[in-house]
């Protein structure tokens, strides 16, 4: 309340003509000119719904307003939008490139002993596809929070054609919210100027007891002993020899999606060379795209397997995705015209997963999503049923026999970790997938968070439960920070790569994109587009590059012999003694021996 009230007067909005637009427009840098959208200073003009949920308008204490509409969600929900406040349609049009910033106020007036409320707020289209144009999660308690959110439109919008959409289902919790304000803040906006959220998580401080736990883990699960012995070539020991350990790809291995756009011809010859730094110095991992659409496959044959042969010849551990991205929005459209042909659409389905086998013979996928986001995109199983999806995982195993199939999903450990609704359906379809033959090789877990992030803590007792209750591979597929407050994400992204890489079930960790120029959320990006390193990408640079790699010089001793702890996975090793040197590969687990013999002088 008092934060609040401070706002308020140094503003200077309690003479205003509205006080709600006056106090947003008081935190935007000058120049800026905007069109007001929404000024909901009336909490009845907000909607509320879904399963159970029951609102009204309650008298509240603030300086902005009088008055909020107070919701109740009686159960989490999966997905969480089955609990939704909107704000909105806007009432005039918005232009393709003009951003939007959304401004609202919430609290959790019944939430103690450290409970938080939740809220996932969305800037979206406001018919289907429903989908994002800028989106910001934010944990309350029982004071009054505002909560900004920024996105860009990808079009021109006809008057009606967005709105704010606020998704609650994530917990049981009673939200109060008010003082709704929307602003077109036209072109050309430096968004790194716009007000922020505040980003915090549990365990964020720099002594956390979680840290040295981690570290700890990392040492025993991450790391191995590495003995070389260097030999003449009459058999003897070499002393005094220089001995070099330099890793070629981690056990574990953490890399990137290498977008839908493609590095090698795509944004010229600084961003070729850029990847090439990146997955020769850093990463050891790509996901490169394998999407059925009409913006996908087919059409973007050649790219995508330019793409994977490039990604393949860089040593990366390579991963598809995805083969049956099962929304009509991620499907070619000729697809529509067999909804009422349950039999022709499944076998169309099987016939694309046949045909992306024998295109990608050759490429080594280790893994292959088979679907993905089964929980939010129910069109295909809509109409034909959940045995469908074990098909596609038979059929996915005949195409690509070398390769682990995943189940891909989201929100399983963002919002703050309150997603048990969401994580019984994953597990429901690991079950089902299971118990008809099928049971998926790695799940996948994507990891797209907005302001509202999870401790380390909590995601550990996430895979703690996936790793009880099933037998594959767990992986982070997806992971990016969405946030302008750069600091922030840079501080988050230590901590979750942290925490997910001490995890023993995590097998691989996959950033869904690194760069600005070629990122699906350019402010989930770790470099910006000149490819200066932001906060974020500082981070990945100190763990990938240097602290979880291992590039070591060593020296034998008069037994000619070096040992040093090193990351497991495959390491060069190059040993050098008068003029003579010779190298081999090493695959190290947790412990491996090394013998190399100098040829004659």
């Amino acid at each position: 309340m008092r934060t609040l009230l401070a706002i308020l007067l140094l503003a200077g909005a309690a003479t205003a003509a509205d006080p709600l637009v006056d106090q947003v427009l008081s935190q935007l840098p000058p120049g800026l000119h905007p069109t007001v959208l929404i000024s909901q200073s009336d909490p009845a003009g907000l909607n509320a719904g879904g399963d159970g949920v029951t609102s009204s308008v309650v008298a509240v204490t603030a300086p902005l307003f009088a008055s909020a509409r107070e919701v109740r969600v009686p159960a989490g929900l999966s997905p969480a939008w089955k609990a939704t406040l909107h704000a909105g349609p806007f009432p005039q049009a918005v232009a393709k490139g003009h951003v939007v910033l959304a401004s609202f106020w919430v609290c959790a007036p019944l939430m103690t002993g450290g409970r938080s409320g939740t809220v996932q707020a969305y800037l979206e289209r406001s018919a289907a596809p429903w989908s994002g144009l800028g989106s910001a999660g934010a944990t309350c308690a029982t004071s009054w929070r505002q909560v900004f959110v920024i996105g860009q439109a990808d079009q021109d919008f006809a008057a009606g054609g967005m709105h704010l959409a606020l998704h609650i289902g994530q917990q049981e919790q009673v939200l109060d919210f008010a003082g709704v304000v929307v602003l077109d803040l036209g072109s050309g906006v430096d968004r790194d100027h716009l007000p922020h959220n505040a980003i915090t998580w549990p365990g964020m401080e720099a002594d956390a007891p979680w840290r040295a736990v981690a570290d700890q883990r990392i040492a025993d699960l991450r790391e191995g002993q590495l003995n070389v012995h260097v030999l003449d070539a009459d058999g003897n020991p070499v002393a005094g020899a220089v001995v070099a350990v330099r890793q070629r790809r981690r056990a574990c291995a953490i890399g990137s999606f290498t977008g839908g756009e493609s590095p090698i011809g795509e944004h010229g010859a600084e961003a070729q060379t850029q990847y090439v730094h990146f997955y020769r110095d850093i990463f050891d991992r790509a996901t490169v795209p394998l999407y059925w659409a009409d913006w996908g496959w087919p059409s973007r044959r050649d790219d995508y397997l330019a793409l994977a042969r490039w990604a393949a010849g860089t040593g990366a551990v390579l991963r598809g995705h995805v083969l049956i991205y099962p929304g009509w929005q991620f499907l070619p459209h000729e697809l529509q015209a067999l909804k009422g042909d349950p039999k022709a659409l499944q076998a169309r389905c099987l016939a694309h997963i046949r045909e992306m086998g024998e295109a990608y013979k050759g490429i080594p996928l280790r893994e292959v999503d088979v679907t993905n986001e089964l929980r939010d995109l129910p069109d295909l199983t809509a109409i034909l049923g959940r045995d469908a999806v074990v098909e596609w995982f038979a059929a996915a195993r005949a195409a690509f026999p070398g390769a682990k199939l995943a189940l891909n999903e989201n929100t399983i450990l963002t919002m703050g970790g309150l997603t048990a609704a969401n994580q019984d359906t994953l597990l429901g379809w690991y079950h089902f997938l299971k118990d008809h033959g099928q049971a998926p090789d790695v799940i996948g877990l994507q990891g797209h968070f907005t302001e509202m992030v999870t401790g380390p803590e909590t995601v550990w007792k996430i895979l703690d439960r996936f790793a009880a209750e099933t037998t594959a591979e767990l992986q982070i597929t997806e992971f990016d920070v969405n946030t302008l407050n750069e600091e922030a994400q840079g501080a988050y992204t230590r901590d979750f790569l942290t925490a997910v890489f001490a995890h023993p079930r995590i097998t691989g960790i996959t950033m869904w994109g690194f760069w600005q120029g070629d990122h699906w959320l350019p402010n989930g990006g770790s470099w910006r587009a000149d490819w200066t390193p932001k906060p974020a990408g500082a981070v990945i640079e100190d763990l990938l590059g240097k602290r979880w790699r291992t590039h070591a010089d060593l020296t034998t001793g008069a037994d000619g012999r070096a040992t040093c702890r090193a990351f497991r996975g495959e390491l060069d090793v190059t040993a050098s003694a008068d003029g003579r040197s010779a190298e081999a590969v090493v695959e190290l687990d947790a412990a491996a021996e090394a013998t190399i013999k100098l040829p004659r002088p």
